[in-house]
């Protein structure tokens, strides 16, 4: 069986995410990430590769949580990636509205 479209560049973008993070070690993996809109990219609302949300120890069934402080988080940019790539895909298809969020967990180690 194959997957859809949608779930393909969901998929893609989970792993690029992923590479993108093995790829910097300075910063620390997430276990998600989230991603807001731009309002005008080409006449349109589209993914936004800057300011991403980066969420950390999203287990619940974990005890403890590793909260990283804002000003120790890094200021990431996925513009020119894998990353920047897939979310314009996942753009095209699913049109994205002002206010949208997407959260992408990544793949466990």
């Amino acid at each position: 069986m194959t997957a859809s479209p949608r779930a393909r560049a969901r998929h893609d973008l989970r792993h690029a995410l992923a590479d993108y993070f093995a790829h910097h070690p300075h910063i620390a993996r997430p276990d998600a990430v989230s991603f807001t809109t731009t309002p005008d990219y080409d006449g349109h609302p589209a993914w936004d590769t800057q300011g991403p949300t980066f969420h950390y120890d999203q287990d619940p069934d974990r005890d403890e949580r590793r909260d990283i402080p804002v000003d120790q988080l890094p200021d990431t940019d996925f513009a020119h990636t894998r990353v920047a790539h897939a979310l314009t895909t996942i753009g095209n298809a699913e049109q994205p509205r002002p206010g949208d969020t997407l959260r992408i967990a990544l793949p466990t180690v």
